[in-house]
């Protein structure tokens, strides 16, 4: 069996279905308030929103948060997927999970987008409603997972609510986030998708894009897709316009269906804002140390799910030579240690990319919201990561299909065991083989991890700074009180009995 051939197959879907990264020219925002940037224009059957900020994605992963970029854009708080990255706190968030046969790293923004988004409601006051249908596999499990998380969420009525709800939103002047799976959208960027056949169903994943107007009369909706330009020989961005193009409702009810009609509405409230509460910074620090409860992580065992600095330095034990021979000699025949080996390079390759590029973006606006506080060393730190996360991840591992095409440290050091295996079938002699490549995976994960604790360590001094020295001015300003008023009562006292004392002076 070709495992190479067999595992491009496994994550074509996955590039394709998940979004890249782009960030918008950011404007000043002192003082800016919530508005709307267009009005709906409503022509007998027809309704369109106009002037929306187009988001592309750039890299996969992002399509959610691209989408969302926009929807925010468009009742008019100006942030760009940077600040989304930032505010949502993903991009200084990562899990690594590690129990018995599992060893799964998840990058920050693909870790439960649903519960992340929250935090972006309650920072900015603004109003976001999921919405699902529960009669769909899919829906089922959403709504399953949306109770276990204790978050809202709206049931749609099947095909025909799922329309309707459509067309009420797009008409109260608000575009709807629609999960779909891309093998049905009309671009010619998915039809990789249509030659091979595959769909959502087949990897679990799926793609967000924005519907911004429908048709009565010709049965179409309008698109704002962030996904394409992102697979292929020439990944640029669509500068063409083919990002915003129609797809019949036929169709659209077949891409939508697959993900459970799964929808989303930003709309905004009297109190939006977009400058968040002294709790964001509280919430960044404990995101990158590793707090299980920011996390929303309860009642699990540490060793089996890291988080933030954790889960790099937990990676790093993973890949050592004697705790990684354990692990394949504990899987079950040949078949299983190969399939490991070759899916295991790429998928932490393409976690760690996805981590390293919402980090760096994320970082780079963090002074933007943490003004009151001096981040000279924080950024210092933080920017110490970088280099570590570049020496662990690649774009190609992201924007093509072929992973054969690039050569990579991750990927070359997990395939380059798998083919000494393939020949010798000696799990300690494939795994000595690239000993001094793991050494150096070894070392920039902890490096990221020494970075994320510095970083959180000197964010959460400087955050809670002010507050200690309002209670240190506080303490010696009774104290004071204290001196002062003491000596006096012994002076007087002593007055009273006519006695003088040093103690008076």
């Amino acid at each position: 069996m070709n495992h190479k051939k067999a595992f491009l197959g496994l994550t074509l879907t996955f590039v394709l279905c998940l979004s890249f990264l782009f960030t918008l020219s950011s404007a000043s925002t002192s003082g800016t308030q919530w508005r709307f940037l267009a009005t709906p224009i409503s022509l007998k059957s027809e309704t369109y929103i106009e002037e929306i900020p187009y988001v592309w994605q750039e890299i996969n992963g992002f399509c959610h948060w691209a989408s969302v970029s926009m929807a925010l854009q468009h009742i008019g708080l100006p942030l760009n997927l940077y600040d989304v990255f930032s505010l949502t706190g993903i991009g200084f968030s990562a899990v690594y999970v590690s129990y018995q046969d599992i060893q799964m790293m998840i990058a920050g923004p693909v870790y439960r987008q649903l519960y992340q988004v929250q935090y972006l409601e309650s920072f900015l006051e603004i109003e976001y409603t999921v919405m699902i249908d529960n009669n769909t596999e899919v829906g089922q499990m959403f709504a399953q997972t949306m109770d276990a998380w204790n978050l809202d969420y709206q049931i749609l009525n099947g095909k025909t609510g799922a329309h309707e709800t459509l067309c009420q939103s797009i008409d109260a002047g608000y575009p709807l986030l629609l999960w779909v799976d891309p093998y049905y959208l009309p671009v010619q960027d998915y039809d990789i998708l249509r030659d091979l056949n595959v769909h959502s169903s087949d990897t679990g994943s799926g793609h967000a894009v924005l519907a911004v107007g429908y048709n009565e009369t010709t049965n179409e909706v309008w698109i704002m897709d962030p996904g394409v330009g992102a697979l292929g020989d020439s990944v640029a961005y669509p500068s063409d316009g083919r990002w915003h193009y129609t797809i019949s409702y036929a169709n659209l009810s077949l891409a939508r269906e697959a993900v459970g009609f799964g929808a989303i509405q930003i709309t905004p409230t009297p109190n939006s804002r977009i400058v968040p509460p002294l709790e964001y910074s509280v919430f960044i620090y404990q995101r990158l140390l590793g707090d299980l409860k920011t996390y929303e992580i309860f009642n699990v065992d540490p060793s089996i799910v890291s988080c933030g600095a954790n889960a790099f330095n937990r990676m790093s034990l993973d890949l050592s030579p004697i705790n990684l021979i354990n692990y394949l000699s504990s899987l079950d025949g040949d078949e299983r240690v190969l399939a490991f080996l070759y899916e295991q390079g790429i998928l932490l390759e393409q976690m760690l990319t996805m981590q390293h590029l919402s980090y760096r973006s994320a970082l780079s606006i963090l002074p933007k919201y943490l003004t009151e506080i001096d981040l000279t060393i924080a950024l210092s730190h933080g920017q110490s990561a970088l280099d570590h996360f570049s020496a662990l991840s690649t774009n190609a591992s992201l924007t093509t299909y072929d992973h054969t095409s690039y050569s990579s440290l991750m990927k070359d050091t997990f395939w380059g065991i798998a083919e000494v295996y393939e020949q010798h079938q000696n799990i300690h002699e494939s795994i000595n083989a690239f000993s001094e490549d793991l050494a150096q995976l070894q070392s920039h994960l902890t490096g990221i991890a020494r970075t994320w604790k510095a970083l959180g360590n000197e964010l959460r001094i400087r955050v809670n700074a002010p507050i200690y020295n309002t209670i240190v001015a506080l303490f010696l300003s009774t104290a004071v009180i204290a001196l002062v008023a003491i000596p006096t009562g012994i002076v007087l006292r002593a007055r009273k009995r006519g006695q003088t004392s040093i103690q008076e002076t």
